[in-house]
């Protein structure tokens, strides 16, 4: 009777769980800033969040960081450095955002002798708070990796020796292929691997350097913001540019005397200013601006600046940094034509400018410079094959 009396109390209350089940509703919580709520509850999953008006919202003195994170500004609680505001200038010190610049002041020496740092780029003043973090030191007070180590994975992980033919082969971040090894430049370049630094040679345009000794093999090159590149008074080569693993050099280019752009082809969108072969952007330059002043253009098409430079061509202005012909004038042998004088009725009207010279819009123009800025709604289609070896022309229409 006792048996039977247990297990009628267990269906019992077996039978009122099964009622309250059915009532229980899955409670779902908010994933993202500004989700819907009723309750602070409802916002549980964000962290220093609340429910304010029906939207979870960051507590006062947090700010929406992405979707689902909320920063602490100055003073606000945290539990890590990841919890506050612009946290490479302040982190979590005593479960409190604080700024590095205040929380490091003489007038804290006590606290900070006790400070440990717990993430590579948070604050420092000695070697002495970056003892928590694997090789690691103190460097322009943030905790950073020591010579030899890379930040990977929010470690110090050691920059492996890794053999390689060129810069290709270093997958690791910012390493170079030095001497045969995958290295960082900074660690490639220090006091205590001399011998092995004095022996480097970069070998291609853009090779990393510290001294112009290290540009050696590399005619007229030296060593500019880290890297060989062709010195004052020097163009790279055409090779140089158009297949950079092939290394390149630099010419020389001061004194180097021309009469027309044609003379510098062997200098890579090098051209003749002043009878010497520069590239347009460095002629320009505000260094060379007397030089600058007394240029002026002599053909149609020439580089300019301003209208000043197109002084010589008559009839041109500087349009996109070309001498250009006016509007309602057109190029005829390399002088600025204006269109009335140029009327034509067919083709055959405007051979006696040149084979490419056509009749469009009743004026003869050039067919290059038409192209560039004619209303193609009023281009005659026709199919010209001209012979210039022969110097015929036959037309097809």
């Amino acid at each position: 009777m006792e048996k039977l009396y247990t297990v009628l109390n267990f269906l019992f209350w077996l039978s009122l769980l099964v009622v309250a089940s059915d009532g229980i509703k899955e409670i779902k919580y908010g994933k993202n800033i500004l989700s819907s709520c009723k309750s602070h509850r409802d916002c549980k999953d964000l962290k220093y969040s609340q429910c304010l008006s029906g939207k979870c919202c960051c507590l006062s003195n947090y700010y929406k960081r992405n979707s689902n994170v909320c920063l602490g500004g100055i003073n606000a609680t945290c539990d890590s450095d990841y919890d506050c505001r612009h946290n490479h200038l302040a982190g979590c010190i005593s479960n409190t955002c604080q700024s590095y610049a205040t929380f490091f002041s003489p007038s804290n020496a006590e606290e900070v002798k006790l400070y440990r740092a717990e993430r590579i780029g948070s604050g420092c003043v000695t070697d002495e708070n970056c003892k928590d973090l694997n090789n690691t030191l103190c460097r322009s007070g943030k905790c950073e990796c020591v010579k030899g180590y890379w930040k990977a994975n929010e470690t110090c992980q050691l920059v492996t020796n890794t053999t390689c033919v060129n810069n290709s082969d270093c997958k690791e971040s910012g390493t170079k292929c030095l001497l045969n090894n995958c290295v960082l430049p900074t660690d490639f370049f220090i006091e205590s691997n001399t011998r092995n630094a004095t022996l480097y040679a970069a070998t291609r345009l853009g090779d990393v350097c510290q001294t112009d000794h290290h540009c050696r093999n590399i005619n007229h090159s030296k060593c500019i913001n880290g890297a060989c590149k062709c010195g004052r008074g020097t163009l790279p080569s055409l090779h140089a540019n158009f297949n950079p693993s092939s290394g390149g050099e630099c010419r020389r280019t001061l004194n180097f005397y021309c009469e027309k752009d044609s003379q510098c082809i062997y200098y890579y969108k090098s051209k003749c200013f002043f009878n010497n072969c520069s590239i347009a952007e460095d002629f320009f330059a505000p260094e060379n601006a007397h030089k600058v002043n007394l240029y002026a253009a002599t053909h149609v098409r020439d580089d300019c600046r301003t209208d000043h430079h197109c002084r010589n061509i008559e009839n041109t202005q500087c349009i996109e940094d070309q001498c250009r012909c006016k509007e309602n004038y057109t190029s005829i042998n390399d002088k600025c034509r204006e269109l009335s004088d140029l009327f034509c009725s067919h083709d055959s009207d405007c051979k006696k400018y040149g084979f490419d010279y056509w009749c469009f819009s009743n004026a003869c123009h050039r067919g290059q410079y038409y192209f560039d800025t004619a209303d193609f709604s009023q281009w005659k289609a026709k199919c010209t094959i001209v012979d210039q070896v022969l110097g015929t022309e036959l037309e097809n229409s």
